[in-house]
This record gives structure tokens, C-alpha cells and sequence, in this order.
């Protein structure tokens, strides 16, 4: 059921405070603090949160810089406009111009732009987005890429960096806690684990063909068919460590995250796919076979895998690079889910191990 807001489901009428909207003053990308002077988002105080419709949904932020206080020039995805509605600035980026109370800056998706407070107090401004989350409201994902010396981060560069996060985020889940604890030196939680990931390997085998399947550009083609010749059929190993003996249960969460990775590669975009098949699936395979190597040391099966998934989750990037990326913050957004389905997938399998299943 859609949200209702707030002005269909009251009557009444109330005054919110500027001061009443929680601050934002600065952002983390990577490694690098970008300062914002002081951003407002409508949506962090709960009755305009509660008012404001989410169908058609846009996003409000004050913004206020103070006298000589800059916000960097940045780019994002998707159309912004800022009315000034006191004191004065210059803009900085694509254009250098002054602006003072009562200017409207529009600002075309990917446009290179920022501000520095003037005059005596600086500014304050209406920030406005015509679709999707605000560009801070997830502080954590910001919808933005800074410039630096001038030109605007490599949005590659970026991923990157959200990837050495979302890999060290999986190295401290279930299953990786799993397999450096004592229940694995149980027969019957190490069988149990072996059923699970035989379950899932199953599944990869079906995600690499509808990869191959669904047609891409030339070089991501080129890189999905040698990724399936050389991972075709490990499910089959999987299947002779366990003497042949056919997968014989269901979990819930394993199966309905198997079935989003297929889904999302079946219907995604080359990058999409890419980011998925070897950021997410084959690094967090890579950190895992890498680790069970010694849990298993009558089979060549993990050693193997550690090796062959560590180059293929080079690859991903190294593709990604020979094409343009216009839209990272979305590939953000993906490589995040990805990452975040992996963790609910992997640990489903370290539950049923552990005799935890959900069924």
C-alpha cells in the first residue's frame, strides 16, 4: 500500500521550525570529508517527512553558507534546483556567476556545480529534487561525485572504494564466522554446508547461462562467455565431494536470494550484470573459498575457486573501465544491494549448517 501523506490524513496546520530540521555539515566519500556548510533535509524532521507524498516524490533540503564558505563543485544524477532566498554567493563548476536573494539555479543531471557563501552573512536556499532519495539522505550513500582539482572523481575509483568497504562488511558475517568457529569441525554442520552451497552452486550455474543468454555489447559478451566456460559444471564437483547425493532440502532465504541475483542478471544492463556476476558474487566467493581452503584439504575444489574468483573479480572492474559510466551513483546503488543480498544469501547458509534453518 503507498504511503498517504500527511495532508490527506490530518487536519490541521503546523509550523515547522528551520531549527527543528536535523543538520547535516558534512559528507564521507571514500576517504575524502566533503563540507557542506549546513544542509537541512526536509525529510529527517518526522511531520514533514510524514507530510510530504512519496508517489511523485522530490526532495527538499535548506542549504546555508556561510561568508566564504564553500560548498565544491559536484555532480549528480538527477535535476536540482536551488532558490536563493537570502543574502548572496557565487557559483562555481560549469558556470562562475553571482547569485543573490530571490535567484533560481537550475541544474541539468551531471552538470558540474557549487557555491561559496558572500556579502555579509552568505546564504540560505531551497534545495530542491524532482525524484528519488535526496542527494544526503542517506548520509552513508550520497547521490553525489565531487570534483577534484577541477575535474570530478573517477566514478570508477568510487565503486572501488565502496567495494573494499562492502568486502570487509562480509569478512565479519554468518558464514565467514561460521568457518573460523568450532562448529565446523562437526561432520554434520561441514556435510550440511556442503549441501547448502551445492544448493546454491546450482543456482550460479543457472545465473551464468541467463548472463550469456540475455546479449550484451561486444566486450562484456566477450568476458560472460569466458566466465561461463570456466565455471560451467563446478556444481557437479560440489555434488562428487558429497558422494552424489542429490540436494534434499529448501530453505526460504536461500532460495529467494538464488532467485533475485537471477532475476536482477536476466533483466539487468551489461553493468548491472557485471557488477553483480564479479563484484559482488565472485569477490565474496573469492574471500570465502580463500578461507575454507583448509576446511576441506582432501579436494582441490576450494583452492581452485579461491584462485580462479579472485581474477574474475578483477575483471568486473577492468571491463567497467573501458566504457563510459554515466550514472555511478546508480551502480552504487546496485553494488550495495548486491552486497547486501550476499550477506542475507550466504548467511541463510550458514543457519542451516548450524541446524538454524528458517523452514
Amino acid at each position: 500500500m503507498s504511503k498517504l501523506s500527511y495532508a490527506t490524513t490530518e487536519k490541521n496546520v503546523k509550523i515547522i521550525h528551520r531549527n527543528a530540521i536535523p543538520a547535516l555539515k558534512s559528507i564521507e566519500i571514500g576517504n575524502d570529508v566533503h563540507h557542506l556548510g549546513l544542509l537541512l533535509d526536509f525529510r529527517k524532521n518526522r511531520d514533514l517527512a510524514a507530510f510530504l507524498p512519496e508517489q511523485g516524490r522530490f526532495s527538499l533540503s535548506w542549504v546555508r553558507l556561510k561568508k566564504e564558505e564553500t560548498l565544491s563543485a559536484h555532480a549528480h544524477p538527477t535535476a536540482s534546483m536551488i532558490i536563493i532566498t537570502e543574502g548572496e554567493g557565487v557559483t562555481m563548476g560549469d558556470i562562475q556567476q553571482p547569485i543573490a536573494a530571490g535567484d533560481i539555479v537550475i541544474v541539468s543531471p551531471h552538470s558540474k556545480h557549487g557555491f561559496t557563501g558572500k556579502g555579509k552573512e552568505g546564504f540560505w536556499a531551497l534545495s530542491i529534487q524532482f525524484e528519488g532519495l535526496g542527494l544526503y539522505e542517506d548520509p552513508t550513500r550520497a547521490r553525489v561525485k565531487f570534483a577534484q582539482n577541477g575535474a570530478l572523481t573517477d566514478p570508477i575509483s568510487l565503486l572501488e572504494k565502496d567495494q573494499v568497504k562492502h568486502e570487509e562488511r562480509f569478512r565479519k558475517g554468518a558464514l565467514m564466522k561460521l568457518i573460523n568457529s568450532e562448529f565446523v569441525q562437526q561432520k554434520e554442520v561441514r556435510d550440511k554446508l556442503l549441501e547448502a552451497l551445492n544448493f546454491w552452486s546450482d543456482w550460479f550455474q543457472r545465473i551464468l547461462t541467463a548472463r550469456v543468454a540475455a546479449g550484451n555489447p561486444k566486450e562484456y559478451q566477450e568476458l560472460a562467455e569466458q566466465h561461463f566456460a570456466e565455471e560451467a559444471g563446478h556444481n557437479k564437483s560440489l555434488l562428487s565431494m558429497r558422494h552424489n547425493m542429490p540436494v534434499a532440502f529448501w530453505e526460504p532465504i536461500l532460495d529467494a536470494t538464488s532467485s533475485w541475483f537471477y532475476q536482477k542478471v536476466l533483466s539487468g544492463t551489461p553493468e548491472e550484470r557485471t557488477i553483480l556476476m564479479h563484484c559482488v558474487l565472485e569477490s565474496a566467493s573469492c574471500i570465502f573459498h580463500t578461507q575454507a581452503q583448509s576446511m576441506f584439504p582432501e579436494t582441490n575444489h576450494f583452492s581452485l575457486h579461491s584462485e580462479l574468483d579472485q581474477e574474475h573479480s578483477k575483471e568486473g572492474f577492468e571491463v567497467l573501465r573501458k566504457y563510459p559510466v554515466h550514472d555511478v551513483e546508480h551502480l552504487r546503488e546496485i553494488l550495495w544491494e548486491g552486497w547486501r543480498m550476499a550477506e542475507y544469501l550466504t548467511g541463510s547458509m550458514a543457519r542451516y549448517a548450524k541446524g538454524k534453518s528458517h523452514r
